[in-house]
């Protein structure tokens, strides 16, 4: 016979739900979801799969079957669901991770233009006998809402890019606009208007292999803050001294943010 899958509700109303499935359900909330790594509190048995949310809407709707059931089994069944959304808050509390540039774009100060870059690969040059044609980069970070409540910081890694200039140090500048998307092939966007919305200096960078130093100059984001969930952060790396020229693929290495 085939099994009919129910919602939590309709699960815990039925006539299918007697007192010994409604003590299984207390243990599998609280066992299982100790057992797993995951953030959702599963329990398969019986058709029914619930996340911590589904888990906690359950319970008004369990208290008709629930007079049938000595307090002991209620008990048990109102600390499962209470433990489960508890460990469910607490390990998406410290779900931590990196993010790194959603769109970058090649200034080419010479020029006064970007140039797009599809895949985030970009060189920051400078020096004083290539005609002032320095190239800096402008790097966007788009913030999940779901990083609400987490701590943010900048950081940066060279990973598997280059340093071979002579100075191996960087300025991180603030942008007082977001990069422009690449809607075009690779090459210069031509709506880029003049000037490169450079903001304050917001921190150095001594670039090492593997780590590398930032010095921060006030910026909370810098030194560890609330994440700023939802919003649009945008930033300009910059060579500092006569003779640079690093490379970088931003989608994976370069200015980050790490998030816990």
């Amino acid at each position: 016979m085939r099994r009919q899958t129910l919602s939590p509700s309709e699960w815990i109303t039925s006539p299918h739900a007697p007192p010994t499935l409604l003590f299984r359900l207390a243990f599998d909330l609280s066992g299982q979801y100790h057992a797993s790594r995951s953030r959702r509190c599963l329990m398969v048995k019986e058709g029914l799969v619930a996340s911590p949310d589904a888990v906690r809407d359950v319970l008004p709707y369990a208290e008709p079957q629930l007079k049938n059931v000595n307090m002991v089994s209620k008990a048990i069944l109102t600390f499962a669901m209470a433990a489960c959304a508890a460990q469910a808050a607490s390990l998406a509390k410290r779900d931590s991770g990196t993010l790194f540039a959603t769109e970058t774009t090649i200034y080419d100060v010479g020029v006064g233009s970007a140039i797009c870059s599809r895949d985030g690969v970009v060189q920051i040059y400078k020096s004083d006998i290539d005609e002032g044609r320095d190239k800096t980069a402008l790097l966007t970070f788009d913030i999940p809402e779901s990083l609400a409540g987490h701590t943010c910081k900048l950081g940066f890694t060279l990973g598997n890019g280059f340093s071979d200039g002579q100075s191996n140090n960087l300025q991180l500048f603030t942008s007082l606009e977001a990069s422009p998307a690449c809607a075009i092939p690779d090459g210069y966007i031509a709506s880029y208007p003049p000037g490169n919305w450079r903001g304050i200096n917001i921190g150095d960078i001594a670039i090492g292999d593997p780590t590398s130093t930032i010095t921060a100059y006030g910026d909370s984001l810098l030194k560890g803050g609330d994440c700023p969930a939802g919003q649009t952060l945008a930033f300009e790396l910059v060579g500092q001294g006569q003779d640079v020229w690093v490379g970088l693929s931003t989608k994976e290495e370069g200015l980050y943010i790490e998030y816990s």
